[in-house]
């Protein structure tokens, strides 16, 4: 399955107050996402 996900593409927000970037996919609910939930949290590797 993460072979299929590697081509979809993402939309990234940054939290102003934190800082903290997290990312879902073209689709994917905000709600599901959203603050204070976080999923899926961008870390430093990624962001290179």
């Amino acid at each position: 399955m993460e072979e299929k996900n590697k081509d979809r593409p993402k939309i990234y927000e940054r939290n102003p107050d934190t800082g903290v970037i997290r990312w879902r996919y073209v689709g994917e609910s905000p709600d599901d996402y959203g603050w204070p939930h976080y999923g899926n949290i961008l870390t430093e590797e990624e962001g290179e």
